[in-house]
C-alpha cells in the first residue's frame, strides 16, 4: 500500500505559493511597480500605457517648442538690436543740424553703425537657419508643432508669415534694403556732407526703424505664445507623468516589509517540508 504524506505536501504547497509570492514581490521592488503588466491589472495597464504613449507625444512636442522658442528668440535679439543699432545711426545724424558739424565723421560713424545692425541680422542663425534674411517670394511662411492635436487628430501647429519679417535679402526686398541702397555709390545719401543729407537719411532710418518696431511685435508676440505652449505642454507631461506613477507605482515600503516576512515564511516552509520529509524517512525505515 502506497504511503502518502500529507504533512510534506501540504508544505511543499505552502511554500510554492510563498514563492510565487516572493517573485512578485521582488518583482515590484526591482521596476518599482506593482503592475507591471496586463495580467496584474488590465485596466490599469491600458490606461498607464496609453498614457506613456501621450507623454511621448508631447516630449516630441516639447522638443518642437523648445526648437522653435531658440529659433524666434534669436530672430527678436537681432531685430532689436538692429533697431537699436538704426536708433544711434540716427541720433548720430540728427547733429549734422548743428554748427561746425563734422560731417565725415558724422558719415563714417553712421555707416559703422549700419554695419553693425546688418551684423546683428546675419548674424540671428539657429540651427543654419535664419529667419530674417529668408527668401520671403519663395518661403512665405514658417510652422512649428506647439500642441499634440488640434482637435482633429493631427498635431497643432503655429505658422507665422516671414512677410515683413526679411531685413536683407539678395532676391527679395528687406526691411533694411532701403538703407543699404540708399547709403550705396548713387545712393540718395551716398555721401552725407550736408545737413540736408543727413535729413534725408534720418527718414529713410525712420522708415527702417517703423518697420523693425513692426516685425519686432510680431516675433515677440509668436515667441510669447511658443513661451505660454511651453508651459502648458510641461504641466501636462508633468500631470501625466504623475498619473502614470500613481497607477503603476508600488509602495516600497510597504513592498520591503512584505519581502522581509516572505523571505522568513519561506525559510520556514522550507524547514517545515524537512521535517516532513524526514518523518517519512523514519517510517520507511521501520519497514526496512
Amino acid at each position: 500500500m502506497p504511503i502518502s504524506n500529507l504533512a510534506a505536501t501540504s508544505a511543499l504547497q505552502t511554500l510554492q505559493n510563498i514563492n510565487k509570492q516572493l517573485e512578485t514581490t521582488t518583482q515590484r521592488i526591482s521596476t518599482g511597480n506593482r503592475i507591471n503588466s496586463a495580467k496584474d491589472n488590465a485596466t490599469y495597464w491600458s490606461v498607464a500605457v496609453t498614457a506613456q504613449s501621450d507623454v511621448g507625444g508631447m516630449e516630441a512636442v516639447k522638443t518642437s517648442l523648445d526648437y522653435a522658442s531658440g529659433y524666434l528668440s534669436v530672430a527678436v535679439s537681432g531685430i532689436e538690436l538692429a533697431r537699436e543699432k538704426l536708433q544711434e545711426a540716427r541720433d548720430v545724424l540728427v547733429t549734422a543740424n548743428n554748427a561746425g558739424a563734422d560731417f565725415d565723421l558724422i558719415d563714417s560713424q553712421t555707416r559703422a553703425l549700419i554695419d553693425d545692425a546688418l551684423a546683428a541680422v546675419n548674424g540671428s542663425e539657429f540651427n543654419g537657419t535664419n529667419l530674417l534674411t529668408l527668401d520671403s517670394a519663395s518661403t512665405t511662411s514658417v510652422s512649428f508643432v506647439v500642441a499634440l492635436e488640434n482637435g482633429s487628430g493631427a498635431p497643432a501647429t503655429m505658422s507665422i508669415a516671414t512677410s515683413g519679417l526679411t531685413m536683407v535679402n539678395a532676391t527679395t526686398a528687406g526691411q533694411l534694403n532701403p538703407v543699404t541702397d540708399a547709403y550705396a555709390t548713387g545712393g540718395s545719401v551716398a555721401s552725407i556732407n550736408t545737413a540736408a543729407l543727413a535729413n534725408t537719411a534720418i527718414g529713410v532710418i525712420d522708415t527702417a526703424i517703423d518697420n523693425l518696431l513692426s516685425a519686432e511685435g510680431t516675433l515677440g508676440a509668436s515667441l510669447t505664445r511658443v513661451e505660454s505652449q511651453q508651459t502648458f505642454n510641461q504641466a501636462l507631461i508633468d500631470a501625466k507623468s504623475q498619473a502614470i506613477s500613481d497607477l503603476l507605482s508600488a509602495d516600497m515600503e510597504a513592498e520591503s516589509t512584505r519581502l522581509q516576512a516572505l523571505q522568513t515564511q519561506q525559510a520556514l516552509a522550507i524547514e517545515a517540508l524537512a521535517i516532513a520529509n524526514n518523518q517519512t524517512s523514519s517510517i520507511l525505515a521501520l519497514f526496512r
